[in-house]
């Protein structure tokens, strides 16, 4: 009597066989290629198409300027709170700061 091919643990043996290799297959050839394209940088980060702005450093000069012009705003010493820092934010801010 011939033996019974349709054997479903056969079956599920050679299913899992070809998913094997299939995953052999496409991990060998991803692999091949480098970097996968969702890790890969995309153009528009490479090439921006904005001006590139320095940050500036303030010189001790404006510094000084900034805080008499916030002390004679405010009428205060640099104690003064929220309307001083307001102040000196808004000179340097002219200054280009």
């Amino acid at each position: 009597m011939p033996e019974n091919i349709w054997n479903p643990w056969r079956m599920m043996a050679l299913g899992l066989l070809l998913v094997g290799a299939t995953v052999l297959v496409t991990t060998l050839v991803m692999g091949y290629r480098g970097v996968p394209w969702e890790l890969a940088p995309s153009r528009s980060l490479m090439h921006s198409n904005g001006p590139v702005r320095a940050v500036a450093v303030p010189n001790q000069i404006d510094v000084g300027e900034c805080n008499a012009s916030a002390r004679h705003r405010t009428w205060s010493s640099m104690a003064a709170g929220s309307e001083y820092e307001s102040a000196y934010r808004f000179c340097m801010h002219q200054k280009g700061y």
